[in-house]
């Protein structure tokens, strides 16, 4: 009987850790958490293509620390990322929005494989011999 017991109390245990686990991740993220996540979303000024949160120079350090201090203030993640665009400029943002020179990034390089696409299609495309024309019915007529 005491056995039973035992593995009775064992299967509790685990079942009452297992719960605490769900309740914990499926709450709000802790102050860690955020501050990680919105280090991510910055970059780095003194380091080419590093975010915040993976630098390792003193500046990343500094603004990981501000990045820290202002989410125990209780500001959101807008806030923040708000207070650094302030002093640092839409670069510091590891995805900045898209609006003028940011858009012709995207929209050149669209264009010019269309521009490319179009000379490959009419370059490759069969010639027909001496300008012949094909009529609407499928006949072909000499122009």
């Amino acid at each position: 009987m005491t056995r039973r017991l035992l593995v009775a109390l064992a299967l509790a245990a685990l079942v009452a850790l297992a719960v605490a686990g769900l309740v914990r991740s499926a709450a709000s993220p802790d102050r860690a958490d955020r501050a990680t996540a919105i280090a991510a979303g910055l970059r780095c000024p003194a380091c080419q293509g590093e975010s915040v949160a993976d630098s390792r120079s003193p500046i990343a350090a500094s603004m990981r620390q501000v990045i820290a201090d202002q989410v125990a203030q209780g500001r959101s993640p807008r806030e923040v990322r708000r207070w650094f665009v302030d002093r640092y400029g839409e670069e510091v943002l590891a995805q900045p929005p898209l609006r003028g020179p940011a858009l012709l990034l995207w929209a050149v390089p669209a264009v010019a494989l269309l521009g490319a696409g179009a000379g490959a299609l009419r370059t490759l495309r069969p010639r027909r011999p001496d300008g012949e024309r094909r009529r609407p019915d499928g006949g072909s007529t000499r122009g």
